[in-house]
């Protein structure tokens, strides 16, 4: 944490299992630039840093994800952002959240990285919660990712994602590795960063069934790995499509209350 500014506030978390404080957990924490977009929020920053839970935190001002942990084998799944921009307020600012565990299953790294890439999964999004980004924590070789729940592997290289790994989901504490990220040749992985405008989430009422995202290259159609669960969570999710043949495509948007703009 030496590294960091001055402090900005003071968080406490309560990282739980089954409803019951997990003594031993860890907070880790990396940075974000902005919430503008995806990639700013999520890839501009490659260093991670993990601190007790069992005390309350210091934290400087910033953009800062949060993800919980603990050695046992247990990992949180949801998203959890928070951004500070003023001055120092420690005492004024103090906030207490809870952070849920669940088992976790493990991915370990057996790639070298190259100057300006890093490393991690992305966590598919669920009816409940958000898509997420769960970077390698600094340091180490190892990725905790939430038991049966899908993820990618992804390949960051200069704060933006180059390569998409393969679709997978993990049983309870069951090991994978990753040792690299292989195309065909004459294709490409396609990311796609998907907003909702907060006017048309505040007109709408009740449900709003997401769109159907898809890409089409002449008589060829393309899903995403995972698909949108909830229209109101799509602001920060990410959509992968694997293998898409290099060359002119059209990225398509239908379902109801979407059309194309």
């Amino acid at each position: 944490m030496s590294a960091w500014p001055s402090l900005g506030y003071r968080r406490e978390y309560r990282v739980t299992s089954d409803g019951v404080r997990k003594a031993g957990s860890e907070v880790c924490f990396y940075r974000g630039d902005s919430a503008a977009d995806a990639f700013s929020l999520f890839f501009t920053h490659d260093e991670v840093v993990c601190l007790p839970a069992d005390s309350v935190l210091d934290m400087p001002p910033g953009l800062f994800h949060a993800f919980a942990r603990h050695a046992d084998g247990y990992v949180s799944a949801h998203r959890d952002f928070f951004v500070y921009r003023g001055a120092p307020i420690p005492e004024s600012g103090y906030e207490s959240l809870e952070i849920p565990l669940q088992p976790a299953a493990f991915v370990d790294i057996k790639l070298t990285l190259a100057p300006g890439q890093s490393i991690g999964v992305w966590l598919a999004p669920t009816p409940t919660t958000g898509g997420t980004f769960i970077p390698l924590v600094t340091g180490e070789h190892t990725i905790m990712v939430p038991a049966d729940t899908a993820f990618v592997p992804l390949l960051i290289e200069y704060h933006r994602p180059v390569a998409v790994g393969e679709a997978t989901t993990l049983s309870p504490g069951e090991r994978r590795s990753l040792a690299g990220f292989n195309s065909p040749a004459g294709t490409v992985d396609v990311v796609v960063w998907t907003k909702l405008d907060s006017l048309v989430a505040r007109d709408v009422k009740g449900t709003l069934p997401p769109p159907e995202i898809t890409i089409t290259q002449q008589r060829q159609t393309y899903q995403p790995l995972f698909r949108l669960e909830d229209a109101r969570r799509a602001t920060h999710t990410l959509l992968f499509f694997k293998e898409v043949r290099s060359g002119p495509a059209r990225l398509r948007v239908r379902g109801k209350w979407w059309v194309a703009s």
